[in-house]
């Protein structure tokens, strides 16, 4: 049986480099991805690894890793994408959350690229895949309205689908404490002019690649967030 957690957090500092959100998604084999918009996802069972509790610090791997995590350098880029709410549904694991519509049958599906530079759980790259959502019986507000004053203001939830990572040290520990749906893959990222790459190859084969202008104008303050992840 799974249970759902939610995790409260803030973003990382405001030093990030953000690269701007107007990306360009090339998709390879969207079968690994679980969604991609018009095409048929599946849901994968997660395991979760167990870590070593010690005075409110957990082991893996031999190093302990206290909470907060720390990310004090990173660059990032993310695209958003309007997609089916009724196929977003199908993958969540049970009914203890709910799709946020922001039009009739529509939702948002974001996809990000994070090269974490200066973090506690190492110096790694990761891709994220999320949909918005809330507790299900929640209260909604005016329909679709509601929703997007949340994701405006930062307040929309979020539901973690995928996270593949490219260390297995942070795969590890996601897992064991988050219960995040991590998985050791192939990222790389490539700058070349202005222009920076994604790229995520799953059992040798390419999933997917964003792609983002460099330099992005803006600064991000901290916010705080909640996620939710589903552990065993």
């Amino acid at each position: 049986t799974a249970t759902c957690e939610a995790h409260h957090g803030t973003s990382p500092s405001a030093r990030i480099a953000s690269w701007p959100c107007t990306g360009r998604l090339e998709t390879g084999c969207a079968e690994h991805v679980g969604f991609v918009p018009g095409l048929r996802g599946e849901v994968t069972t997660l395991r979760t690894s167990h870590a070593i509790a010690q005075q409110g610090a957990y082991v893996f791997e031999g190093i302990e890793v206290c909470l907060p995590v720390i990310v004090r350098k990173a660059r990032a880029a993310a695209a958003t994408f309007v997609v089916p709410a009724k196929a977003a549904h199908a993958l969540l694991p049970n009914g203890d959350l709910e799709i946020m519509e922001f039009a009739h049958g529509r939702t948002l599906f974001t996809l990000g690229g994070i090269d974490y530079i200066d973090n506690d759980l190492g110096d790694y790259n990761e891709v994220s895949m999320a949909f918005y959502v809330r507790p299900r019986g929640a209260p909604r507000g005016i329909p679709y309205l509601g929703a997007w004053s949340d994701f405006l203001a930062g307040r929309a939830s979020t539901y973690i689908h995928r996270l593949p990572v490219d260390q297995g040290f942070t795969c590890a520990a996601g897992r064991g404490i988050w219960g995040f749906p991590k998985s050791v893959e192939r990222i790389r990222f490539e700058i070349e002019g202005e222009r920076a790459q994604c790229r995520l190859d799953m059992d040798g084969r390419h999933v997917l690649t964003l792609e983002a202008p460099r330099h992005g104008s803006r600064t991000l303050r901290d916010t705080a967030m909640t996620t939710y992840s589903y552990i065993d």
